[in-house]
């Protein structure tokens, strides 16, 4: 039975067809993207090849199907308000 592996290449979303002869590539193994003239797609695994099927969905690597950065909605990540020291603090004695 196949787990349903993906694969993510060019911003976009495939999935990994696993031939009966062939053994479960394990994940987050390292594998060879093949991408021939005619718009097939094959996987290079320890000499075993597994052809790709596009699946249409989001890609969650943050970016969209043209390969830019998702623009967000504006508000920083991380702004807080900027915190002084008390003029008591010990940071501000003298050695």
């Amino acid at each position: 039975m196949n787990p349903g592996y993906v694969i993510h290449f060019e911003g976009k979303v495939y999935k990994v067809v696993n031939p009966k002869d062939a053994p479960f590539i394990p994940l987050r193994s390292v594998v060879e993207v093949h991408k021939f003239p005619d718009g097939r797609m094959f996987v290079v695994w320890k000499g075993y090849i597994y052809p790709l099927e596009f699946l249409n969905v989001p890609n969650p690597c943050g970016q969209n199907s043209e390969n830019e950065p998702v623009v967000g909605t504006g508000k920083k990540a991380g702004t807080t308000p900027v915190r002084k020291p008390t003029p008591n603090h010990p940071w501000r004695k003298t050695w």
